[in-house]
């Protein structure tokens, strides 16, 4: 492994300084807890603060309607005495509403912090990317070239995610808080939340307190190539537990992988979306196995009553019908990439693992699975029956492979979608130097099962950040979700059972 390069000082310099933006705060309370909408306008490039803005959009959930402590204070009367915790999501591409996980949200409430959600540029409230917002973006089709949208889309990683948090950070000390009041942020990253973190925490360490890691340990010296080889090896211990689980399921798959394959027609999920469903999609259901035997027992039913289908329907004429229509949207409710609707978790994911400059994706995850036994359908010349019988066909997991692009849904995004593929000159996205030298408390947890985030990667990283430690779960079957499955058991770990009840007068 070849050490990352260093970073340039002009990179670190471009996150310092004072970031002043207009900031509105509106109150939006539901039923049960109170809450305030932060909205924000920042630079869409923040080299170029004058230029193109974008919306940046987050939930502060600061304390329960039900709670007499609060009387008629107002948010900032409470939030000036609570920790600020703000809630990395998954992604990328993403969403972050609030009330996922309510048991998180009361947990940490008790414990004394206001919990804040926001939606990552380019998602949700935050200036969401799709087909409409690209043309609005590029009205003129001549504008709409490939680097265009490669140069306006590789603004919407970690990055830059990083800045409009710490331009946020800035506008409510400095504009809404107590001039004796400062913030320091308490981060905790979920799963691409942890990317995020490392990214903050290499160059404005100053503006976090502590952070919080749930399978999110960035693997922040590897290659794309790197990290797909140990992704891969994780997805084949995940598949050989999931056909010792269902033995019958070897020539199932092989079968309904051979029919989807002979009949050559890719039929669309009838919910609007037009997302395909043929061999390959097939396979790609292994990224349900990131739920460990909840995620085996989805595919596998679905592989049942499939497979049931081109039976009954063979046995009369002997060719295979098209799918009904209630098949394919099981399929579409277990298919978990959805990029019609998320279309950056696409055109981003193999972006986040280029994390200097000369790192390139270049459908990494395709090139490394194609070498590999159980793989080989990836390849374009894979031809089934002329394999064992035997031989098992293994779905593949948290990766994205250039034809995916059909669900894209656009000639645009899928045109970036290439181009984004083929860009080489990232932006560094962390310090390790900076790192190595950390004096900022991170606890994180990794999980051994793990298919979407490696283990061993996420030790050799942590073993790169100063003043970090690994917070053994101590049992096994622990799971790349278990913050939303086991959430008490993981607060509890994470942060111990410190609660508090804070008092606002005076």
């Amino acid at each position: 492994m070849a050490a990352p390069p260093a970073v340039p000082q002009a990179i670190k310099d471009s996150y310092q300084g004072p970031i002043a933006v207009p900031l509105t705060c509106t109150p939006s309370d539901d039923a049960v807890y109170k809450k305030t909408t932060f909205e924000c306008t920042v630079p869409l490039d923040y080299s170029d603060r004058n230029g193109h803005k974008i919306t940046f959009t987050a939930e502060l959930v600061w304390d329960k309607i039900n709670n007499p402590d609060i009387k008629d204070f107002g948010w900032v009367r409470v939030c000036s005495r609570k920790k600020w915790l703000v809630f990395l999501c998954g992604g990328p591409g993403d969403r972050n509403p609030y009330d996922r996980n309510t048991t998180f949200i009361d947990s940490m409430l008790e414990r004394g912090y206001c919990m804040l959600f926001p939606d990552y540029r380019g998602t949700g409230e935050s200036s969401a990317i799709d087909a409409l917002s690209l043309i609005a973006r590029f009205p003129n089709e001549a504008e709409r070239t490939t680097a265009n949208l490669v140069q306006y889309l590789s603004m919407f990683r970690q990055d830059n995610i990083v800045r409009d948090l710490e331009a946020l950070r800035q506008a409510i000390e400095d504009q809404e808080m107590p001039e004796d009041i400062n913030i320091q942020w308490y981060l905790h990253g979920q799963s691409y939340g942890g990317w995020v973190a490392f990214t903050y925490l290499s160059f404005l360490p100053r503006s976090i307190r502590q952070v919080y890691l749930t399978a999110a340990v960035a693997p922040i010296s590897r290659t794309p190539e790197e990290i797909y080889r140990r992704l891969f090896g994780r997805m084949t211990t995940a598949n050989e537990k999931y056909y010792e689980c269902y033995p019958g399921d070897v020539p199932i798959v092989r079968e309904i992988y051979r029919v989807l394959a002979d009949r050559g027609v890719e039929q669309r999920v009838p919910d609007g979306s037009n997302r395909s469903f043929s061999a390959r999609t097939f396979l790609a259901l292994g990224r349900q196995f990131i739920a460990g035997t909840t995620g085996f027992a989805k595919v596998h039913d679905f592989a049942a009553r499939l497979m049931g289908h081109l039976q009954s329907e063979m046995e009369v004429d002997g060719n295979p019908p098209p799918i009904p229509d209630e098949i394919l949207t099981e399929f579409g409710q277990i298919e978990g990439f959805k990029l019609h609707s998320r279309p950056l978790y696409g055109l981003l994911h193999e972006a986040i693992y280029c994390a200097w400059p000369g790192a390139v994706s270049r459908w990494a995850a395709e090139r490394v699975g194609r070498q590999l036994a159980g793989y080989e359908w990836l390849r374009d010349d894979f031809d089934i029956t002329s394999t064992a019988a035997d031989k098992k066909l293994y779905f593949s997991g948290e990766m994205v492979f250039p034809w995916m692009s059909e669900d894209l849904r656009s000639q645009l995004l899928q045109q970036a979608f290439e181009g984004l593929a083929a860009k080489e000159n990232w932006p560094h996205l962390y310090d390790h130097q900076a790192l190595a030298e950390n004096q900022v408390r991170v606890r994180a947890m990794a999980f051994e099962e793990d298919s979407a985030v490696d283990y061993e990667e996420s030790i050799e990283a942590l073993c790169a950040v100063g003043n970090s430690q690994e917070v053994k779960p101590g049992e096994v079957n622990w799971e790349h979700g278990s913050l939303r499955t086991r959430t008490t058991a993981v607060v509890e770990k994470l942060y111990g059972k410190d609660y508090r009840r804070l008092t606002y007068g005076g």
